[in-house]
């Protein structure tokens, strides 16, 4: 055989399904995915790759177009040798064999535990495992990669990952930033992670560990010109590719059917939630019409201010829902320019002071004399304080507050927003920014499309900025954290309004 050391890059695809499996690569400081794609399009990935395994395995055992993807995720150098060389060393050399064999029973387990932590176990549980067997085969704990792709081998949408990823930020078990990851406390990222990593570093370890005739390295194993031996008997190779085939087509099968159940489980909720919020304001709109129409009942002042009221309330809604589309399609955008972000907190305060003083709840805001000086869509960024604030005075009774706070923290603008409202369980606080999604508990009156922190979200995002929510628990009240990038523009920032010293 002639193995030729190349350099992989992160993304670039070595095989595609009905692509010619031409080379087989084995990693020496490269991670690949093995990634099956269904009929839909839906992907996702089945195995990780590294220093231990090989890229490459089917067309080894016979197969002459590749079942799966093979994407590099992190990048690197691999060897890669001719497929149909190695099939041929395969048959003569007893090395290559036991390599090879080994190869094909870890593929499977780890095809097999990666099937079963993704249909049991929760996206944080998944993400986790998947982490750490990156981790395990780079050296050290950092690494580039960015949330689309990440998404892509998980099988899920991007703001599921960027919000799991937030999670383990906020758990202190990840530093993540921009692309950039870092684990920062792996015995921790091990228990948020699933049982299915335990097997697999068993697998890794003994891949790595066991030795092959003497041989210790990889390049020494496949350069080394061993004996001729009698080949397996074919029945062993053939069972072995229709064994793989077949689990493929299990994962596949059964990956298809979750998706459909999720899919309708979700078109259901999102329905019933779209029609109970609707229904609301329109009984109201029409029950003040007929009353006005007939003139009877209160003043038709009062009918006309239910209708407005209500009529603004339609308005939110639809906006909500357009807004969440253009999320979906990846089109929502802003138009930033030079602001003050203490104008903007202002604002979003003054205009639900009445509300809250209408509730009994004390709203106020405490924001420095200086100006904070940002490159902000001025809309947007009101739009995600007013639904923040309108989420923590939805869920302050009456008796309790609101506090706003700004200040500059290095190169950052803070916000928090702190109440003393009903507070998060920690099984769901995981969840707040997930579309669609409520408190199981919430009354009625307290209820919505669930759609104002996912939007928050995406627009925080979209200036560079993060947002966090934390509560101690039920009962204990909610602080939610905003932060964005301070302008490095100088002249910009000077020709910003200072606004005086705000306590409301």
């Amino acid at each position: 055989m002639s193995p030729v050391a190349v350099q992989l890059h992160a993304r670039e695809k070595l095989y595609e399904p009905g692509m010619p499996a031409l080379n087989v690569y084995f990693p020496v400081n490269a991670v690949i995915s093995i990634v099956s794609t269904m009929e839909n399009g839906a992907s996702a990935e089945v195995a990780v790759v590294g220093r231990e395994g090989m890229v490459g395995l089917a067309s080894v055992l016979g197969t002459v177009e590749s079942p799966t993807n093979a994407v590099v995720q992190i990048a690197g150098t691999a060897i890669r040798v001719s497929a149909s060389q190695l099939r041929t060393e395969r048959l003569r050399r007893s090395s290559i064999r036991t390599l090879l064999d080994r190869y094909t029973e870890a593929r499977l387990i780890q095809v097999a535990q990666t099937a079963a932590c993704n249909r049991l176990h929760s996206v944080e549980a998944r993400l986790a495992r998947w982490l750490l067997a990156i981790a395990d085969r780079i050296d050290g704990d950092h690494f580039t990669l960015p949330q689309e792709f990440m998404a892509q081998m998980l099988g899920v949408h991007r703001p599921t990952v960027s919000l799991t990823l937030q999670g383990l930020r906020d758990a202190g078990v990840i530093v993540y930033r921009g692309r950039s990851l870092i684990v920062s406390d792996r015995p921790g990222l091990e228990r948020r992670a699933c049982e299915c990593h335990g097997v697999l570093r068993r697998e890794f370890d003994r891949l790595l560990r066991s030795p092959i005739e003497g041989f210790e390295t990889l390049p020494e194993v496949l350069q080394h010109a061993g004996p001729g031996e009698p080949a397996p008997a074919a029945a062993l190779e053939t069972m072995r590719e229709i064994s793989g085939r077949l689990l493929l087509a299990t994962i596949r099968e059964q990956e298809a059917r979750d998706e459909a159940e999720a899919a309708n489980r979700a078109k259901d909720q999102f329905l019933a939630t779209v029609s109970h919020e609707l229904r609301t304001p329109l009984n109201a709109i029409l029950g003040w019409c007929v009353m006005l129409a007939e003139r009877r009942g209160e003043s038709p002042e009062r009918g006309l201010e239910v209708i407005q009221r209500n009529a603004q309330a339609l308005l939110k809604l639809v906006e909500e829902l357009l807004d969440t589309a253009r999320v979906t399609a990846d089109t929502l955008s802003i138009q930033p320019s030079p602001l003050n972000l203490t104008d903007v907190i202002g604002s979003a305060v003054d205009t639900l002071k009445p509300a809250a003083d209408a509730k009994g709840v004390v709203l106020r805001a405490i924001i420095p004399e200086a100006s904070i000086p940002i490159l902000g869509d001025p809309d947007r960024l009101q739009q995600v304080f007013l639904n923040v604030l309108s989420n923590a005075l939805k869920f302050t009774d009456a008796g309790g507050a609101i506090e706003v706070c700004a200040a500059r923290v290095q190169n950052m603008a803070r916000v928090t927003i702190r109440d003393t409202g009903d507070g998060i369980a920690p099984d769901f606080l995981a969840h707040v920014f997930e579309r669609f999604l409520r408190g199981a508990d919430s009354p009625a009156g307290r209820q919505g499309l669930g759609l104002g922190l996912t939007i928050a979200r995406v627009l925080v995002e979209l200036h560079g900025g993060a947002i966090r929510i934390a509560s101690p628990g039920e009962g204990q009240g909610t602080t939610c954290t905003i932060e964005l990038p301070l302008t490095t523009n100088g002249a910009a920032a000077e020709s910003l309004p200072r606004a005086a010293a705000r306590q409301m």
